[in-house]
């Protein structure tokens, strides 16, 4: 086990780690942290405390989360309006949180260019536009990014 591994397994169990200066804040249910984990956040406190003082970034766009999850062969279905999406591991670093950020636009948009999928349905919009530019899914995305900045 590493400290991120350590900060997911419990941020996974409810608890949540904050560095405070030179002190790791932790609030945590009734329970959750046994005696090992308090041994392996004490081992670890420094590197957690490195990752947990560093700057937060910026969600990422839509067009970048799809793009992380071709990346790592998960698809996304619109099921009765949740997203369901399958992989062959567990989402892992900054991408579940701006998935959580980016939800509304990510529905409306796997909506509207995927017909409620990714990787996008044949027939969809985004299949169509990357058959007339004759170009790959990647560069069908560019252009409806950069469209969509223009509009907005």
């Amino acid at each position: 086990m590493n400290a991120l591994s350590l900060y997911h397994d419990l941020k996974e169990r409810g608890v949540i780690l904050e560095a405070q200066g030179e002190y790791l804040k932790m609030d945590a249910p009734v329970g959750v942290v046994t005696e090992e984990d308090r041994a392996a956040l004490l081992g670890f406190k420094p590197k957690l405390l490195e990752f947990l003082s560093r700057p937060k970034a910026e969600p990422q766009t839509t067009t970048q989360i799809l793009r992380c999850l071709t990346l790592g062969m998960y698809t996304v279905a619109i099921e009765d309006g949740e997203l369901e999406i399958r992989g062959p591991q567990p989402l892992a670093g900054p991408l579940p949180d701006s998935i959580k950020t980016q939800r509304d636009e990510l529905v409306s948009f796997l909506n509207e260019w995927g017909d409620g999928a990714w990787p996008p349905a044949s027939g969809s919009t985004l299949r169509e536009l990357r058959r007339l530019l004759g170009c790959g899914l990647s560069a069908a995305l560019d252009v409806v990014e950069a469209s969509q900045r223009r509009a907005g």
